[in-house]
């Protein structure tokens, strides 16, 4: 593609008019010089015998010379394009190590897909095939965390390589934030760039993308909800299979079997069981729920499930009686009666802190209290966020509490209100805090605007449901889903270390099981009824295009194309190779201005005349 660096200077052409004129009066006003009718009639007949198109031919060079010159003022760009850039979006989700690849649309194009392929393999395939063109590729790894797994190369080595450590196992894929990401990456080349989606699903905007369809139609059977609490085990199991299943289903604790039972599931439905497990020998441990799936399930990922044991430590900076009772009400929890530093510093599953200056909370899950005395004010509960799952059936209608006087709490920005109050009997006044939450990677940090045993939550059906609520989100704080990010001690067999694109190691559960970091456990399993219920072809449906549909070019920032429905391929962008016309045009001026004189001085020059006889002083003439 042709581009000037200072167009402006094309008006230059222009004078190519005057060109022409100036040539034009030069013809005209050539010399003859004669002295008589024969040497008029000889300059007429050398004038016939000259050939008209010398003339033409020289006004010729100097209109291209001219022409020369002012395309070289303008400084004119000769872009050539290389090959474009390929950013591969491969999915990373668990539903991608089904084993029914080979039944996908994207298998049914190519021979070298065996029987028994998962879907990553096929991704691979193709990812090798489009390497095999030519040009750069990049890879975004699409799971639970996008991330860039290989940045633009030309080594098809680094993409064997990936493809060799590559492991799906993710429950779940924020397939946005991986379109965003890939076309971050285009639109950081240097150069025209292609977006490749390799996935089971389709991506949430089709424009500007080549689709990929890898959905199988292989059938599957999954736990996809495992609960134990108050020594029962609840067991959900999932089926895609189009006919009823008898599932065999297995409780262990340490490797041993502690319940049984054959769930019959309904065909393309689910079943649920309950079944008591009570505790082992040693306490409470970890459970395992293991099924026996039929023959022609293709996808593993999903046949076991953990849940952490029912055992919480609570401890408590100074004695809470209505607290203490309705911790000892649920099985599993151990409540222990501390001094302040010890509770801040005791390993602890649960602390109970008497802070009235919020300060900072130690490491694990806390529940920070104001003091029970001083003054305070009358508040009646205004409104609470039903959804939070810390306050599920909890009913918290006409509460009064006592909130210290200044209120405690503030709409901070770190902290999410989930309770509001009105102080009683003053409409006008602004909402007060009453509860706060801020979530923490070493445990939530809960905070009340008031002591519960100063007003009459106590007293009501919702603290001992709040405890409670509370309880399962500490045990829940043992639980890890596949594909979600570890601390870097983690060890076990489902841990894997993914290289991103910047050769960081990051240690995520890629298969169910137990984990563990330092003195603490997890456990990891799918539990992801979406990733059971396999995505088949009609996820893609005929009218989903399989080529990019014409969008513009990608040459700012994503955010902007995703915010203008401009999804598609970097077409826009400055091209590979540039090549500078500059001084080809300068010489090519020159040659054409040398041969302009040249023609000229040669092409006109004249045949001698005779010389003619000079006449002396009253000479006369000889005719």
């Amino acid at each position: 593609m042709l581009s000037f660096a200072a167009p402006a200077f094309l008006f230059g052409l222009l004078a190519l008019p005057v060109v022409v004129w100036l040539h034009r009066l030069r013809v005209r006003r050539e010399r003859r010089v004669w002295a008589g009718t024969f040497l008029w009639r000889r300059a007429r007949e050398q004038g016939r015998t000259r050939p008209r198109f010398l003339r033409t031919l020289l006004l010729l060079l100097q209109l291209l010379a001219v022409t020369a010159l002012v395309l070289a003022a303008a400084q004119p760009r000769w872009n050539a394009p290389g090959p474009p850039l390929r950013v591969l979006v491969i999915d990373a989700s668990a539903g991608m190590a089904a084993t029914d690849g080979a039944s996908s649309e994207a298998a049914r194009e190519r021979d070298d897909v065996v029987a028994g392929a998962t879907r990553t393999d096929v991704a691979f395939a193709v990812a090798r095939e489009l390497a095999a063109e030519g040009g750069p590729i990049a890879v975004v790894r699409g799971g639970l965390e996008p991330r860039l797994a290989l940045a633009p190369t030309d080594d098809g080595a680094a993409l064997d390589a990936l493809a060799s450590a590559w492991t799906a196992g993710d429950a779940g894929s924020d397939r946005e934030r991986a379109l965003v990401l890939a076309r971050d990456v285009a639109a950081a080349h240097d150069g025209p760039a292609e977006l490749h989606w390799l996935a089971d699903r389709p991506p949430p905007s089709a424009a500007g993308v080549h689709l990929h369809p890898l959905a199988g139609e292989g059938r599957n059977v999954g736990v996809t909800g495992f609960e134990r609490i108050a020594g029962q085990a609840w067991v959900r199991v999932s089926s895609t299979w189009p006919q009823p299943l008898e599932v065999p289903l297995e409780l262990l604790r340490d490797g041993t079997v502690v319940a049984s039972t054959t769930l019959v599931v309904p065909a393309r439905g689910d079943a649920a069981t309950s079944l008591p497990v009570g505790d082992g020998p040693g306490g409470p441990s970890p459970l395992q729920a293991r099924i026996v799936p039929p023959e022609g399930d293709v996808l593993d990922l999903d046949d076991v499930a953990w849940a952490p044991s029912d055992e919480v430590t609570v401890l408590l900076d100074r004695p809470f009686d209505a607290l203490e009772r309705a911790l000892f009400a649920v099985p599993g929890v151990r409540v222990r009666v501390v001094a302040a530093s010890a509770a801040r510093s005791l390993p602890a599953d649960l602390r109970v802190l008497h802070d009235p200056s919020f300060g900072p909370a130690p490491e694990g899950a806390t529940l920070l209290l104001p003091e029970r005395t001083g003054p305070a004010v009358a508040v009646r509960t205004w409104r609470w966020d039903r959804t939070d799952p810390l306050l599920r059936f909890v009913d918290l209608r006409d509460l009064i509490v006592a909130v210290p006087d200044p209120a405690p709490l503030d709409e901070g920005v770190d902290w999410t209100t989930a309770v509001h109050g009105l102080v009683d009997g003053d409409e006008d006044a602004a909402p007060v805090p009453l509860l706060q939450r801020r979530e923490r990677d070493e445990g939530a940090v809960v905070r009340l605007a008031f002591h519960p045993a100063r007003g009459d939550l106590t007293l009501r059906p919702a603290f001992p449901t709040l405890v409670v609520n509370l309880l399962d989100e500490v045990r829940g704080r043992q639980r890890v889903r596949l594909g979600e990010a570890l601390p870097d001690d983690a060890t076990g067999d489902g841990v894997v270390r993914a290289a991103d694109g910047t050769g960081a190691g990051v240690a995520r559960a890629l298969r169910p099981g137990p984990l563990r970091t330092g003195d603490r456990v997890w456990l990891a399993s799918l539990l992801d009824e979406e990733t059971t219920r396999l995505a088949g072809p009609e996820a893609f449906p005929a009218e989903l295009a399989r080529t990019p549909s014409a969008a513009p070019a990608a040459g700012e920032a994503a955010a902007e194309a995703e915010g203008a429905a401009a999804d598609g391929e970097v077409d826009g962008a400055p091209m590979d190779a540039e090549f500078d016309l500059v001084p080809w045009l300068l010489a090519l001026a020159v040659l054409l201005l040398l041969a302009e004189w040249w023609g000229h001085a040669h092409g006109f020059r004249r045949p001698s005349a005779p010389r003619l006889p000079r006449f002396g002083r009253g000479g006369r003439d000889p005719g």
